[in-house]
C-alpha cells in the first residue's frame, strides 16, 4: 500500500503546483479564524508568511493544529515557523515568482514570518463519469483511499 500512497500523493502534488491562494484556520482553543492566505508548495508542504503581530501568529503559537483548504481541497495538519522569509531560499524564490507584489510589500518587513504546514490528511472530491468520489491521502500512515460517494436525493 505504501507504493501505492507514494504514487498518488506525488501526482496530487503535481497536479496541485508550486501556488495557490488558499483559506487558513487557525484556533487558540476558544477563538477560530479563517483568512485567505497566498501559498507556495515545496517538498510536500505548505508555506505561507506572516506578521508575528497578527492573530494568526498568534494562534499558531498556542495551537499548531491548521487547516488549509481552496477548491475541492482541504488539508489538516500541523503549522512550524520555519524563518523570515529572506532567509529562506526556496520560499523566498517561489514567493517571489508567484506572489509579487505580497513579496516587495512585505517579506523584508521585520516582523514577517515563515510557516510551513506539514500535512496529516488532504481530502478532495472529484468526479469520474459523472460520479462523486473523496480521495483521501493518509500522510501519518501513509494510505490513499478513494471511496465512492452515496448521494441520497431527497423525496
Amino acid at each position: 500500500m505504501t507504493e501505492i500512497f507514494e504514487v498518488k500523493l506525488r501526482e496530487f502534488f503535481d497536479r496541485l503546483g508550486e501556488s495557490r491562494i488558499m483559506v487558513l484556520a487557525t484556533g487558540d482553543g476558544s477563538r477560530i479564524s479563517a483568512r485567505s492566505m497566498s501559498v507556495v508548495i515545496y517538498d510536500n508542504k505548505f508555506c505561507f508568511q506572516t506578521d508575528r503581530t497578527f492573530m494568526k501568529y498568534r494562534q499558531l503559537m498556542m495551537n499548531k493544529n491548521a487547516a488549509l483548504c481552496c477548491e475541492n481541497i482541504s488539508v489538516e495538519g500541523t503549522a512550524e515557523e520555519i524563518g523570515r522569509p529572506v532567509e529562506n531560499e526556496k520560499f523566498r524564490r517561489l514567493y517571489k515568482k508567484h506572489f509579487e507584489g505580497s513579496y516587495k510589500a512585505y517579506s523584508e518587513l521585520k516582523n514577517e514570518v515563515v510557516f510551513e504546514v506539514t500535512p496529516k490528511l488532504i481530502k478532495l472530491w472529484i468526479y469520474e463519469n459523472g460520479l462523486p468520489y473523496t480521495e483521501i491521502y493518509d500522510i501519518e500512515n501513509k494510505e490513499y483511499k478513494k471511496i465512492r460517494q452515496e448521494i441520497q436525493k431527497g423525496e
